[in-house]
């Protein structure tokens, strides 16, 4: 085919220059996310090596993160695994505490130059438009396949609103504003499943290969991540059977699923393998009932109740969620919800 001014069809240019083309594109749209993140996040910009966000939660253990990694790695050359620092003289083994071991490797050029704090804040920053940038490629993508007919333009545009949702959903500033780091940093998750649904489509062993790295990326920042994964795929696959027969991957598809897996494992074996360990020497992690799933549930009026530290509805937030067990975690935005009720 050939290309209309439209767009879409197919492309008449060398790959070379649909390569460049495709880089540079993605550079812009990464450097407004960037713009965005620092204004939403601000006065963090202005106070980079003073303040992190967080409020007296959880921030002070994941900055403790970054520090340690580095102390850890490069002053005693051990394993960042366990410590005697926590627990002294007995120790603890951080298997199965919230790490976060690849933010902390990421940050060790700039703690090694400005410190942690500096580090901490430049990755919490860049998270945001790390996350609106692997959405914007998700969506634009899945447009791609599923409305071929529509101009570049068009699509283009549809994506990078998806890639503002995504990046900056209420959520996201909530668990910003208790120091949850871990769940700022979900820039892996479309980029896994962008590679997966890749891994499928295309022949070739790059996509398999960016699938595995990016998914164990996510599984060395929260743990939880593999299992929403795992949950994806399992409905994926399921969709692809119900749909029609020919639309299950073929053996050579298998094939390239299964190199994403090695990847994987490769990736995540070690930080995985410990936790096996310690679990079945400690014995004692597993909990009874549903240790507080119940409580941390997505209640049905939470996507429409905004969070009680809205800068604008927050006091009325407040007494609306009187009735909620913990802080809603699930309202992304109410342009967000008309969006998607018109996209329905």
């Amino acid at each position: 085919r050939v290309v209309t001014d439209t767009g879409c069809a197919g492309d008449v240019r060398a790959p070379a220059a649909r390569g460049s083309g495709l880089w540079r594109r993605a550079a812009v749209v990464f450097s407004v996310y960037l713009l965005l993140a620092v204004l939403l996040t601000y006065p963090l910009i202005l106070r980079l090596s003073t303040h992190i966000p967080g409020g007296h939660v959880d921030e002070g253990a994941f900055l403790w993160n970054v520090w340690w990694m580095k102390h850890a790695l490069l002053d005693l050359r051990t394993s960042p695994l366990s410590t005697g620092m926590i627990f002294h003289p007995l120790g603890v083994n951080l298997a199965l505490y919230t790490l976060t071991p690849l933010q902390g490797v990421l940050a060790l050029p700039l703690t090694l130059l400005v410190g942690p704090i500096v580090a901490s804040n430049v990755l919490v920053v860049l998270a945001f438009a790390a996350s609106g940038l692997g959405a914007y490629l998700l969506a634009l993508d899945v447009l791609r396949e599923t409305a071929p007919r529509v101009g570049s333009a068009r699509l283009r545009g549809a994506a990078f609103v998806g890639g503002v949702v995504f990046a900056f959903a209420s959520g996201r500033f909530v668990y910003a504003a208790l120091g949850q780091y871990d769940y700022v940093h979900v820039q892996w998750l479309p980029l896994s499943v962008l590679f997966l649904l890749r891994t499928v489509r295309r022949p070739g062993w790059r996509a398999p290969v960016l699938a595995g790295f990016f998914a164990a990326c996510a599984g060395l920042t929260e743990m939880n991540y593999v299992v929403f994964l795992f949950i994806f795929v399992a409905i994926w696959l399921a969709q692809l059977a119900a749909r029609r027969h020919t639309a299950l991957p073929n053996r050579a598809a298998w094939l390239r699923l299964t190199l994403a897996l090695l990847i994987f494992a490769v990736g995540f074996g070690p930080l995985g393998l410990a936790v096996l360990r310690e679990t079945a020497a400690a014995g004692d992690y597993m909990v009874r009932g549903w240790g507080g799933a119940d409580r941390f549930l997505v209640d049905a009026l939470g996507p429409f109740v905004p969070s009680l530290l809205h800068p604008v509805v927050g006091e009325w937030a407040r007494q609306a969620a009187s009735g909620f067990s913990d802080i809603n975690f699930a309202f992304v935005g109410y342009l967000a919800l008309l969006m998607a009720a018109a996209g329905f």
